[in-house]
């Protein structure tokens, strides 16, 4: 029976409000949008949603695909990766193989059924994106770009009802940056540069109703602080802390194998 973990995947406890209460982020039938300036602790949001998932990911009802341009940030946990490429080719090679793989299972459900149930035959796939900003604006590569915009747009169209779910990371929330920003429903603004760029993120009027992201502070003071909103679940947004994962913790835990 895998029943805490199957019920890990539809709310993982990633963070604490600021009254220290947990709160649980879905991430079966999800896509998720991460925006933070430099230093605002983005891949703490990634690295404690692999962690926390680590039991399901264990039981073989989780799959986690990164894809790391700067070939720094995910590869200090190079083991957590069923799949993983850091070039521009293998990242395009990558997304498509998800892609690929997305449809095969569309086929087998077409006709059978509609919801996706994670199961160690068909388990949840997690895509986290370290920097989404170099597949849609910084390859050089016109053609590898073209396609890595493609699958990437696919996934986000597609990906949620057959258990396939995109985490982008970006330091910059702009459209010409990251043209489907919109297209992720549950959306994570840390420290931001100005606070137009908070609307950009969590939808407008997000400012006004207290998301000040531009205010909160540089360095390890502010790491890991962000408003979050779920497009489809909340009607503000609400400030919370993911926690520090440091490389040690990151190995340790790959250790361990929960």
């Amino acid at each position: 029976m895998l029943d805490a973990e199957l019920a890990l995947l539809r709310a993982v406890p990633i963070a604490r409000d600021m009254n220290g209460q947990p709160w649980y982020m879905p991430i079966e039938g999800q896509h998720v949008f991460i925006a933070g300036r430099t230093g605002a602790g983005k891949n703490s949001w990634t690295w404690s949603l692999v962690l926390r998932l680590a039991p399901a990911w264990s039981a073989g009802l989780v799959r986690f695909w990164g894809l790391d341009p700067k070939r720094i940030e995910l590869a200090i946990g190079r083991g957590w990766w069923d799949f993983y490429a850091d070039t521009d080719e293998g990242m395009v090679q990558l997304l498509e193989k998800c892609v690929a793989d997305m449809h095969e299972r569309m086929g087998e459900m077409q006709g059978v059924r509609r919801s996706f149930k994670p199961s160690q035959e068909t388990p949840l796939n997690v895509i986290i994106i370290d920097e989404m900003a170099y597949l849609s604006l910084y390859m050089v590569d016109k053609k590898l770009k073209e396609r890595a915009d493609k699958a990437v747009r696919t996934l986000l169209t597609q990906g949620r009802a057959p258990g396939y779910a995109v985490v982008g990371a970006v330091q910059d929330p702009r459209v010409e940056t990251c043209g489907y920003r919109n297209m992720f429903p549950l959306r994570i603004a840390g420290g931001l540069n100005e606070a137009r760029q908070v609307d950009m993120v969590l939808g407008e009027g997000s400012h006004d109703k207290g998301a000040l992201c531009e205010q909160i502070p540089l360095g390890l003071a502010g790491a890991g602080v962000a408003y979050v909103l779920d497009a489809e679940n909340m009607n503000e947004p609400l400030m919370v802390r993911a926690p520090r994962c440091d490389d040690a913790t990151i190995k340790r835990c790959l250790k361990r194998r929960w």
